[in-house]
């Protein structure tokens, strides 16, 4: 781009870089068309010892997010030997996966073997920042590592410092940490391992929430195209009920249904088709159908009179994936609201009309139809399972009056009703304004939403379930934990006070059964289970564990916990980010893949508020870690590993929040030095961040080694890998080059 400036990686280079570790030298040789031993060459020539693969399952997203700005997808499915039909499938059913990476550049240059770039000048400077930053190469703790270790089991009762801890609450769910989120009732892998179920057990959960497809779990007498496979899922899905309630856990089957289908399927099915999905040529199953109402009765009676140990069902009927015909369409002012409007993100053009069946029954009617059928086919069977309604975005399709009205007049009088704790709280941050719109751990009481839910339930004696998050959120879901103990704790005890049944503590990215969730059964038995915590942890040290789980729970008040933040920010991408001078404008992700337009991620807070509101929040992490610092100097003994490798992770929360905050600023002023190329101000402020953040990877790459949790998340996998963060630092500094290049 710049004169004077050597090239940069390769294609091909970064390609044989970003899939080091994941694709083995055999899969990537057959997909460039040479021998195994080039591709060992080529790692070699960059410094890299030979790669070893892993298993597709685990790794699909992590393989997808790698390539996605370096391959086309065509491509993409080659290198996985993958058919569309399946790709498709996987794209989907993996949290919605073909949303959050969206599009991809255009024009990406064929990847192709060049055995010139063997011994080419830039091999040769990145093989010398190999050669600093590998050579401890076999000590390190590999990724996907932790999974040995916590699928052992843990023995029981060993956390508690207090004689009868029991759980404070009478259903408390978390979900897997270490489940692939692949098709495992089919492959047979454990969504909760002996080692994960012993853990749960051991921290005061009885309840875990598993994912399912209804048309993979039953046979299709109505709609014969569903089934495939069904026996074979039972069986595992009886197995591991079974072994689930050995160590005192329920499961809970997750049902976002009934999912949408291809326009083929309602060929043979016309009057099941609803509303148009997001999804190009896909289309809902209308519950206000027959057809559809009696699938749905008979897949989970069938469900549930195999596996009649199953502790019950969660529903969402709006947001995620399309559903039924009011899943995905506002149907009043959300804008007047201080709500985002999905219609137009999701594909539905202002041509589209409401399905006239639904129309006439009205939302409250639809959104109710799920529970009301399962609760009759549960009914059918004599079967206690619980039948859960969860109301996340019902905010999105009408307001509280009629959602109060649907609750009352509209769910069957046994079914429980989940709530969004916190969600629709109002904060102001260096003087604008926003509204949590998702799951935190900054604010600790339910919203005024909330609690008008409540009070409607507690009239009807409806039980009442929160949705709330104790042990990470989409605020740091990079990371196992976000290690506000502080607000763990004042947060159960607002659970206890409005005497909820229970909570669902956790999401997709996974629940670690770690010390924040170690407070739930401690608060079973002690007003005072963080101080417990500390003692049990670090005797001596435990005044300054308290301090720095109060530094950073104080810290998360100046969070910008504003929905287009968390999901379009780099946040969680955090160290992973590519700082370049070259605008990339065909970033328009969630989550995986941040987009660079700061302004819009920044929402109603604007770009300004948000960085210093990052920066704000490290201040306070930066403080906890020097009291944490204390605490484990102090602390010695037989917790002295698991206290340093707590540690970093609280130092890798910091490294995320600096980085987020870099970023942005980076984006904002390369904008502007790209229209000014000679302004030596920007320039030189440019160059300040890309050494700090030169700094902020290096040091990230330093714990990653450590400890193969940082970084990770149960849904995509790795937002980073250790190469990554390498071919990072390699363009940090080529980029601060083509920066004093710039305008003479």
């Amino acid at each position: 781009m710049f004169n004077g400036i050597e090239p940069g990686l390769s294609p091909l280079q970064r390609f044989l870089l970003r899939n080091w570790g994941l694709l083995g030298q055999d899969e990537i040789a057959a997909y460039l068309g040479i021998k195994p031993g080039l591709v060992k060459k080529m790692w070699a020539s960059l410094g890299l010892p030979p790669g070893r693969s892993v298993d597709v399952e685990r790794g699909f997203s992590i393989i997808l997010r790698v390539n996605w700005d370096i391959l086309p997808e065509k491509e993409i499915r080659r290198l996985l030997g993958l058919p569309e039909q399946e790709f498709r499938e996987k794209m989907q059913t993996r949290d919605m996966l073909d949303r959050k990476l969206v599009e991809q550049p255009q024009h990406l240059p064929e990847v192709r073997f060049r055995e010139e770039e063997l011994a080419c000048r830039t091999a040769k400077k990145f093989r010398a920042l190999s050669a600093r930053h590998l050579a401890d190469y076999r000590d390190w703790e590999k990724p996907f590592s932790f999974l040995a270790a916590l699928n052992r089991k843990e023995k029981p009762d060993g956390l508690s410092p207090v004689s009868r801890a029991c759980p404070p609450f009478d259903l408390c769910m978390m979900g897997s940490y270490t489940a692939s989120h692949g098709d495992f009732l089919l492959t047979g892998e454990d969504f909760c391992s002996e080692g994960i179920l012993s853990r749960l057990r051991n921290r005061g959960v009885n309840a875990c929430w598993m994912p399912v497809l209804l048309r993979d779990l039953a046979p299709g007498k109505v709609f014969k195209e569903f089934g495939k496979g069904h026996k074979r899922r039972i069986r595992n899905l009886q197995r591991q009920a079974a072994t689930a309630r050995e160590y005192g856990i329920k499961l809970y089957l997750y049902l976002n249904e009934p999912r949408y289908m291809p326009e083929a399927f309602f060929e043979n099915h016309p009057s099941a088709r609803g509303m148009r999905a997001a999804q190009h040529g896909h289309y809902g199953l209308c519950t206000s159908e027959a057809q559809v109402r009696e699938w749905v009765f008979e897949s989970i009676k069938f469900v549930f009179s195999q596996v009649p140990g199953l502790g019950g069902i969660i529903l969402i009927t709006a947001s995620e994936h399309e559903t039924n015909c009011y899943s995905h369409i506002s149907t009043y002012d959300c804008r007047a609201q201080g709500l985002a409007l999905y219609s137009k993100s999701l594909g539905l053009d202002d041509g589209d009309t409401m399905c006239p069946r639904c129309e006439k029954r009205g939302p409250e009617a639809v959104l109710c139809d799920m529970a009301d059928i399962a609760h009759k086919a549960l009914d059918s069977i004599a079967s206690k399972a619980d039948v859960i309604q969860w109301l996340w975005s019902w905010d999105y399709i009408m307001p509280l009056a009629r959602t109060k009205k649907a609750v009352t007049n509209n769910l069957p009088a046994k079914v429980k009703v989940m709530i969004d704790w916190q969600r629709r709280t109002q904060f102001k941050l260096f003087g604008r304004e926003a509204m949590v719109d998702e799951y935190t751990l900054a604010y600790t009481k339910p919203s005024d939403y909330a609690l008008e839910i409540i009070k409607t339930c507690k009239k009807l004696n409806r039980k009442v379930v929160a949705r709330c998050a104790l042990v990470s959120t989409v605020e740091m879901n990079a990371q196992p934990y976000l290690p506000v103990l502080d607000n763990v704790e004042k947060l159960l005890k607002q659970l206890r006070k409005h005497e909820v049944e229970g909570f669902l503590g956790c999401w997709v990215f996974g629940a670690y059964p770690g010390r924040n969730m170690e407070v739930i059964k401690l608060a079973g038995d002690s007003d005072s289970p963080t101080l417990d915590l500390a003692r049990k942890y670090y005797g001596p040290g435990a005044g300054d564990a308290l301090s720095a789980w109060k530094a950073f729970s104080r810290g998360m008040k100046y969070f910008p916990t504003a929905q287009s933040v968390l999901y379009h920010s780099g946040l969680n991408a955090g160290p992973g980010l590519n700082f370049s001078l070259e605008p990339e404008t065909w970033r328009s992700g969630l989550v995986l893949l941040p987009t660079e337009d700061i302004e819009k991620v920044s929402g109603p807070l604007g770009a300004g508020v948000m960085i210093k509101s990052f920066r704000k929040t490290a201040e306070y992490f930066s403080s906890g870690l020097k009291h944490l610092k204390r605490a484990v100097g102090k602390a010695g003994g037989n917790c002295r590993e698991e206290n340093t490798r707590d540690y970093n992770i609280c130092h890798a929360c910091l490294l995320h929040l600096l980085s987020v905050a870099n970023y942005s600023e980076f984006i904002i002023l390369r904008n502007k030095l790209l229209k000014q190329p000679g302004n030596s101000r920007v320039k030189g402020s440019l160059i300040r961040i890309l050494k700090d953040e030169d700094k902020n990877t290096r040091t990230m790459l330093g714990l990653v080694k450590k400890d193969s949790r940082i970084g990770y998340e149960g849904s995509y996998g790795y937002f980073y890998t250790p190469v990554e963060l390498l071919e990072k630092i390699f363009d940090l500094r080529r980029t601060q080059k083509e920066i004093k290049n710039m305008g003479g």
